[in-house]
């Protein structure tokens, strides 16, 4: 009677575990757990002035460049070549390394205005160094990094990878480190020129009409005021452009480093040799001279009038 009650409870025991088993969920790659204080407290630590990689503590820092779609992914590539606003996923990334620690690694990206906090681990493979770095897995463009850097060299080369499903589900990107000091004196070295934003004119000459285009863009103006240096007074603004007013309050984000939102604006602002996207709050670093000048930029670019100066056909 012994035997037949132990066989029983065998056969319980096992259906139960198998029941378990079942309902055990698929194990899969978890995103990093990160405190998200850590956003807005965490930067680069005992940074070296080494471009050129010496040793693990020359990673330290700022990595920035192009943060392109993958176009070795078949899927990416074809949505690529379709979507006719597929060039809007061309972005820049500041990948930051903020700490190592043993073979631990802490930082955090900056894209488009976003930062996420990133935690991993590196190993040594020979003379290179190979990182794999997470982001938390909270947002739904959270992912992976994975990097390479090879001792004597000035270059990340890497792929992230997202965690979930999005259009762009992998990127590659080339970064190259660096050393980026906030500088009052940086001026704008380009105008600026919304392709999106186009009006036609009508025109008559000699008794013929045409049609002229014309865009949203700043006029030679907007090089004659640096708004981080010198306080502006209202008859400086009030005969500018809102496109030239627009310019000058962005120009004042710019160069503390604000990674913009805007692919309008990261793009112009690319075009300055001194600008860097590596922070994503920059409002505590303000001058009191910036803050009262974005007063009153905002108060006449809200009222200006939607000028567009003539930039050819």
């Amino acid at each position: 009677m012994k035997f037949i009650f132990s066989i029983f409870f065998s056969l319980i025991l096992f259906a139960s575990c198998q029941e378990a088993i079942k309902k055990k969920p698929v194990q899969k790659e978890e995103p990093a757990v990160v405190n998200t204080s850590y956003l807005y407290s965490m930067e680069p630590r005992n940074v070296s002035n080494n471009l050129i990689v010496k040793d693990i503590s020359d990673l330290i820092g700022y990595w920035v460049g192009d943060f392109e779609p993958d176009e070795n992914d078949n899927l990416i590539k074809e949505f690529m070549e379709t979507d006719k606003s597929a060039w809007k996923f061309y972005k820049k990334l500041n990948l930051s390394i903020d700490s190592i620690s043993g073979d631990s690694v802490f930082g955090h990206s900056v894209v488009s205005g976003t930062r996420r906090p990133l935690n991993g681990n590196y190993k040594k493979e020979g003379n290179s160094y190979v990182f794999l770095l997470l982001e938390p897995g909270d947002d739904k463009f959270d992912g992976k990094f994975q990097f390479t850097i090879n001792e004597n060299d000035s270059e990340i080369v890497g792929t992230w990878k997202s965690f979930g499903k999005i259009k762009v589900f992998s990127r590659t990107y080339n970064l190259r480190k660096i050393l980026f000091k906030y500088n009052a004196n940086n001026a704008l070295e380009s105008r600026y020129i919304d392709g999106n934003k186009m009006k036609e004119n009508k025109l008559k000459y000699e008794d013929e009409e045409y049609i002229e285009e014309s865009y949203f863009s700043t006029s030679e103006l907007v090089f004659d005021y640096n708004s981080s240096l010198k306080e502006l007074k209202i008859k400086d603004v009030e005969n500018l452009s809102k496109a030239d007013i627009y310019i000058l309050r962005n120009s004042i984000y710019a160069r503390h480093g604000y990674s913009f939102k805007s692919i309008q604006l990261s793009n112009y602002f690319q075009e300055q040799s001194w600008y860097y996207p590596v922070k994503s709050d920059i409002k505590k670093e303000l001058s009191a001279l910036e803050k009262k000048n974005i007063s009153l930029l905002m108060r006449y670019e809200k009222n200006a009038e939607e000028y567009y100066d003539v930039f050819g056909r």
